[in-house]
């Protein structure tokens, strides 16, 4: 249950009820998601309403309060806006660090779904500034974190299991998505098509839709039925140059590919040429042209959702157009790489656009036709959309809904598939799933797919769990629990076998009832009966389908002849197993260039929390097996492989494995973090 419960005089027939009754545990998680839409709903409106004020403040009333404040003086609104994030940077140095969907998507897909709302205020605050002050990056990404807080935050509250954390989360995702486009299931297609990746239930599923109409209520009820995005009318009928938009999401998929490759490029850039440098300093740059650039192209500055709607109209010349689409890639692309605060989906919304007005002008003007150019706006909108973000789906209901025009739906779906299978064609991965990817964390290839059927749960049990028997008490179980410190503890029956669980979230509730503690209430009716148990050799892919589809932190491992709980599996360790093997596969490949480098220096660092050593095998560790030698243990860090050198002088890359004898002779590479290796280092120079 997802809240407080009261138990009358017979608790033991109440609590047991209440536990499995599926009409009141639906009720309670329709209630939370009424709350999640509304509350998000309200914030998000709030944040916009705060995005107007201070964009406002910064081109209106500071120039008109200044005297004799040149035309050219926006040149410096970017900068101004710069230095005030500087300051809110001093006083909240590790809150006010950008914040993006990947890391959202991250922690919905590694279980960690908890997110500070202090945190999550002040980046809002630096974010507001920067768009307030020019930023041309999008707003709803930022508001999507809000939803996601404030779906954690409901969760704290209300006592929700920490593994359900996740549907709360998406579901305040939706609801703010919902809130900036007035588009309820666009904003439901967007949390299943990239946030969940496919891996919904039912339930979720039906929270999500509650919570995206409950805010798209709160946004009528507050601010009119007016859309932040509204296009002109216009009618199209089915003919044969329906191909035409195929051509055009061919060319929204090529632009797609470029726009993600420079941007992974430029990221890369910034994160190993420049990771030294202070964020502040990477951003002057784009920021001094930027002001520069507006004030030729004055509609770079922002957002941008009203010059959406002049592209649509087609109020600018071809060659305007043509810069302004190029000038507002360029800046998008390099204020998004150089960290600057917001999302992308609305410049793509505004690129997209442009793109389309321009197609259908360029052939109206070459071959004499009489394309519309709203309709190939709209459309080009959803093409590039769903080029740069794999998300097809979510871009044809987000348009249809956003315009309120049903026949869009062919052409948008002939523009949004050609894109979407031109990007998936020539790239592997667009958009956040590129970032999650090499992170490790989604599976894509049937390789990597390989690596976990090769895994097996004995890999990586854990021989310690909690468990507690079903005839014991409440009062017993709670003494148990609030002297211990696991948060799952798994019922056992008088023969042996796993019947059950129960967290002390589950017990929260119940335990504020002192009737409860007095009474012959048993751990067999509070559990939770619904328990799915594996085996020692199960496939590690096998068990993270699992985890994916049961939205659960950990699965008991039982043996197969005596069905006795002998293990646990958690599915952080999963995940951490398999970004090893994978990290050990693609060493050749990937560290190549890295490892050259080791090779004259000794120590390399990638990043500002990685970095490489080379050394010869520690004296201490000669003739122990990798096992025996516990480095990782005692240092913090990974070996990654193991250099020997034969008789020969030919030399052999060898893969770690527990059993594993070092030799004298033998060169290790670590990975860790720098402080660690350079302590390793210290402590065992040969």
């Amino acid at each position: 249950m997802l809240y407080k419960r009261r138990f009358g005089q017979s608790p033991k027939n109440k609590v047991a009820a209440a536990s499995i009754n599926p009409i009141l545990e639906y009720a309670s998680w329709l209630v939370v998601a009424v709350l999640i839409g509304v509350l998000t709903g309200f914030f998000t409106l709030a944040f916009l309403k705060s995005l107007q004020v201070t964009e406002h403040l910064f081109f209106k009333t500071l120039p008109q309060a200044i005297r004799h404040f040149p035309g050219w003086g926006n040149v410096f609104i970017p900068i101004a806006g710069l230095l005030i994030i500087a300051v809110i940077h001093k006083i909240f140095p590790r809150s006010v660090r950008k914040r993006d969907l990947s890391e959202i998507l991250k922690a919905s897909i590694l279980g960690t779904t908890y997110i500070r709302f202090r945190a999550m205020l002040s980046n809002l605050a630096a974010t507001v500034i920067f768009l307030g002050s020019g930023g041309t990056l999008g707003a709803e990404i930022p508001a999507a974190y809000l939803g996601a807080a404030t779906g954690t935050l409901l969760g704290r509250f209300y006592w929700v299991p920490e593994r359900r954390y996740r549907i709360l989360m998406a579901a305040g995702i939706a609801a703010a998505i919902a809130t900036i486009f007035d588009a309820a299931l666009g904003g439901v297609f967007f949390v299943l098509e990239l946030v969940l990746a496919g891996n919904f239930q039912t339930l979720t599923c039906i929270v999500l839709t509650v919570a995206a109409y409950a805010a798209r209520y709160i946004r009528t009820v507050l601010v009119g039925p007016g859309k932040i995005l509204t296009l002109p009318g216009f009618v199209y009928q089915l003919d044969w140059d329906i191909l035409i938009f195929a051509v055009l999401g061919i060319l929204a998929g090529l632009l797609a590919i470029g726009f993600v490759r420079t941007t992974r490029g430029l990221q890369s850039f910034y994160s190993q040429a420049l990771r030294r440098w202070p964020w502040f300093w990477k951003l002057m740059p784009p920021a001094i042209l930027l002001g520069l650039a507006g004030i030729f192209y004055p509609q770079l500055w922002g957002i941008g959702y009203p010059v959406i709607r002049e592209i649509s109209v087609n109020k600018f010349p071809l060659l305007f157009l043509l810069g302004l689409i190029v000038l507002k890639s360029g800046f998008t692309i390099w204020m998004q790489a150089a960290g600057g605060y917001g999302g992308i989906i609305a410049p793509l919304l505004f690129i997209g656009a442009g793109l389309g007005a321009l197609f259908s002008n360029s052939l109206n003007y070459l071959i004499g036709s009489h394309l519309n150019p709203t309709l190939f706006a709209v459309t080009g909108m959803g093409a590039l959309l769903a080029g740069a973000h794999s998300m097809p789906l979510t871009a044809i209901v987000l348009l249809i809904e956003m315009t309120g025009n049903l026949q869009l739906f062919m052409p948008l779906f002939l523009a949004t598939i050609s894109s979407y299978l031109t990007a998936q064609l020539l790239i592997k991965d667009t958009g956040y799933a590129a970032e999650l990817t090499q992170a490790g964390l989604l599976t894509g290839s049937e390789h990597e797919w390989n690596v976990l059927k090769n895994l097996r749960v004995g890999q990586v049990m854990s021989l310690e769990f909690h468990k507690v028997y079903a005839t014991m008490k409440l009062k017993t179980l709670i003494k148990i629990i609030a002297t211990g410190t696991a948060n799952l503890y798994w019922v056992e029956n008088e023969q042996g076998k796993i019947i059950g669980y129960i967290s002390w979230d589950d017990l929260k509730p119940i335990i504020t009832d002192t009737d409860n503690l007095e009474s012959l209430v048993l751990v067999s009716d509070v559990m939770n009966p619904n328990v799915i148990t594996i085996t020692p050799d199960d496939s590690l892919d096998y068990i993270l389908k699992l985890f994916s589809r049961l939205n659960i932190s950990e699965l008991p491992v039982i043996d197969p002849e005596t069905g006795k709980l002998i293990g646990l599996v958690m599915r952080n360790r999963v995940i951490q197993l398999y970004n090893q093997e994978i990290f050990k596969l693609e060493t050749a490949d990937e560290l190549a260039t890295h490892l050259k480098f080791i090779d004259q220096t000794r120590f390399v660092e990638i990043d500002d929390d990685l970095a490489l050593l080379e050394m010869k095998a520690p004296i201490d560790c000669h003739n122990l097996s990798l096992q025996k030698a516990n480095i990782p243990h005692s240092y913090g860090i990974q070996i990654i492989l193991i250099k020997r050198t034969s008789a020969g002088s030919h030399q052999t890359i060898l893969t770690p494995r527990a059993d594993l004898v070092i030799q004298p002779d033998d060169i290790l590479v670590f990975v860790g973090q720098p402080k660690h290796l350079r302590d390793f280092q210290e402590r065992n120079f040969n």
